[in-house]
């Protein structure tokens, strides 16, 4: 139905997936539909999930569901790429039991700075700016003071590679 396209006419946040799968495709799975609607997103208006609410910000976030991270259904790597992916969509939020998961994953989860946090205020979501074939993307989402983040995926895994990318 494509609720993103007319949900903030008459509400504040619409979902754009499904229930996530802590694997690799099903984070994938989630991250493209609501990648697809981040044109949508402004300030008062969010692409997400049904039932996740930020506890500082209720119904003023998006979310492509919950972070898998530390469930046990990935590995460290795809992991940092997860919490990565749902960092650039301004979607972080914890769905494991934090108390539980070893040091390592928790060192993931861990705020990187006060400016990454403030970023929030500003109501866009990072999205999808390059492709490169089939594997290779360029993702960016803006931070405060003109300032943006970039996240360089390659979803074919296993052997690394380059991609013709530039600051600007």
């Amino acid at each position: 139905m494509e609720v993103a396209k007319w949900g903030g006419a008459s509400g504040n946040r619409w979902r754009t997936t499904g229930d996530i799968k802590d694997t690799w495709t099903g984070m994938l799975d989630n991250i493209d539909p609501n990648d697809a609607y981040a044109q949508y997103v402004k300030p008062g208006g969010w692409n997400g999930s049904d039932d996740h609410v930020h506890p500082t910000r209720a119904g003023n976030m998006d979310y492509p569901d919950m972070l898998e991270v530390g469930n046990g259904g990935m590995t460290y790597d795809e992991y940092v790429v997860h919490f990565s992916l749902w960092a650039i969509a301004k979607a972080p939020i914890i769905g494991c039991v934090v108390t539980s998961i070893p040091k390592e994953t928790l060192g993931i989860l861990e705020p990187r700075s006060q400016s990454e946090a403030r970023s929030y205020r500003l109501g866009i979501q990072g999205k999808k700016v390059r492709k490169y074939g089939d594997d290779l993307e360029v993702w960016a989402g803006r931070l405060t003071r003109h300032r943006k983040a970039v996240l360089l995926l390659n979803r074919g895994g296993g052997a690394a590679r380059s991609a013709p990318v530039t600051a600007a």
